[in-house]
């Protein structure tokens, strides 16, 4: 799963490092959320709990798409992007969604893992003769 993510993940850095010199910053970062935040993001909390080594490879990948909206050079530094873009790290992705997860289960909101229930009807609608 990782593995598909992490594939999914380079295709998108390599879509934004052909492009890095022709759009703008604000629509690389709209590419970045559309195209790579959102396989991050998903099932987070689950992939989150692999090895080290897999989350590092995911945020290596992520340190690429920051370079490339930023128009950074190989070896030039990530740290200040990150807040200038407003994007987080893997592991800040992570820890940030164990804690929504946690204050929705306090306060007993319904969230993304909530079950989904069909209220029942009290009325025997199958075999009704219409008029």
């Amino acid at each position: 799963n990782v593995d598909q993510v992490r594939k999914k993940v380079s295709r998108s850095v390599g879509l934004l490092n052909k492009f890095i010199l022709l759009l703008p910053v604000w629509l690389k970062k709209q590419l970045y959320f559309t195209l790579i935040q959102s396989h991050l993001r998903y099932c987070l909390l689950i992939r989150g709990n692999t090895t080290l080594r897999n989350l590092n490879s995911l945020f290596l990948r992520q340190k690429k798409a920051i370079r490339a909206i930023a128009n950074l050079g190989y070896l030039e530094s990530t740290g200040q992007w990150w807040n200038d873009l407003r994007v987080l790290p893997t592991l800040q992705l992570k820890t940030l969604q164990l804690a929504l997860e946690t204050y929705h289960a306090i306060h007993k909101e319904p969230h993304f893992l909530a079950p989904t229930e069909t209220p029942q009807n009290p009325y025997n609608l199958r075999h009704i003769a219409i008029k």
